[in-house]
């Protein structure tokens, strides 16, 4: 747990971080920012793929694993557009489906 937890935080922060690494050929040994901004695009840009946190490997395994060469994804974020602004909405929201 000494350092699980410090390697957690840090790969947590590293993935959401605005860069454009890829870590060349160790992209598919440790997740990256642009392999989680795949997973958050559009659903028909690629965003039902990248589902590993921290290791690409079981997407790979799985058929999942999405990250083009010299391509970013057009855009990401959420699909829903009646997504409501207030936190305790939103932790509601996928009750009501």
């Amino acid at each position: 747990m000494l350092w699980v937890g410090p390697f957690n935080t840090f790969h947590s922060a590293f993935v959401h971080a605005n860069l454009n690494w890829t870590l060349g050929p160790f992209k598919y040994l440790l997740a990256t920012p642009i392999f989680h901004r795949w997973h958050h695009t559009a659903l028909e840009e690629g965003g039902n793929t990248n589902f590993a946190g921290t290791f690409p490997i079981w997407d790979i395994l799985f058929g999942t694993f999405r990250m083009p060469e010299n391509a970013l994804p057009e855009s990401y974020g959420k699909d829903e557009a009646a997504m409501p602004t207030e936190i305790v909405g939103q932790l509601a929201y996928p009750f009501r489906q």
